[in-house]
């Protein structure tokens, strides 16, 4: 320095971690149990399991869950890791969930999924994260339909499509606060099919049997 003071090996340790806030995309739902009996091997409770798939630190402060009334509010959380999983359950089920070493978030009155179809929607203050409306048609699966089974995100960009869902096909009837066990197998192995044709002054209007991918769509799929 300037004083003529030397120094050798001078270490000092931190710890840098750049938590960003909640927005679409860093936070998503992939997993819920709607209807848990008969129970298969996952403690006879509703859940929503919710992943971080970035590589930053999510702030969980501020979220909200609700299904089609008031939303609940988490509380006494601070953060979600790159690529962790978290599993949202009512107060009175934290400890069967526990037990069975769930990681889980306590939500006082988490609000109650209806069997056959609901909506479920994750905000941060104002701002809606990510909304499902799902139907029991999302479990593609006729033997594991009826209850103990739940519902998983088989991953892709439309979280929102009966074909990104499927019952899960994990022993114990779901894999909260874990990888899916259907990822990376879609429901639906059928490709987009027109229903309608209508030709105006304004140009032609396609009419499908389903969602389509819009970043997928090129003049070269179609011949006229």
């Amino acid at each position: 320095d300037e004083a003529g003071n030397e120094a050798n090996d001078l270490v000092a340790t931190f710890r840098y971690d750049p938590t960003v806030f909640p927005e679409p995309g860093n936070l998503i739902i992939t997993e819920f149990m709607a209807d848990p009996s008969p129970q298969v091997g996952l403690p006879n409770a509703e859940y929503i399991e919710i992943h971080n798939p970035t590589d930053l630190s999510v702030s969980l402060e501020g979220l909200n869950v609700a299904s089609g009334g008031s939303p609940a509010q988490f509380n006494g959380v601070a953060s979600l890791s790159p690529g962790a999983y978290v599993v949202l359950v009512d107060a009175d089920d934290v400890a069967d969930f526990q037990a069975q070493s769930i990681p889980v978030i306590s939500i006082s009155g988490l609000p109650s999924l209806t069997n056959g179809g609901d909506e479920i929607v994750l905000s941060h203050l104002s701002t809606v994260l990510q909304t499902l409306n799902y139907t029991d048609d999302w479990y593609n699966d006729s033997e594991r339909d009826e209850g103990g089974y739940s519902l998983e995100f088989v991953g892709g960009e439309d979280a929102g499509c009966n074909a990104s869902w499927r019952a899960s096909i994990d022993a114990a009837g779901g894999t909260p606060g874990r990888a899916n066990s259907v990822t990376g197998m879609p429901a639906d192995d059928q490709a987009p099919m027109i229903t309608e044709v209508d030709i105006s002054v304004f140009g032609i209007t396609l009419t499908f049997d389903e969602a389509l991918v819009e970043d997928q769509i090129t003049p070269a799929l179609f011949s006229v």
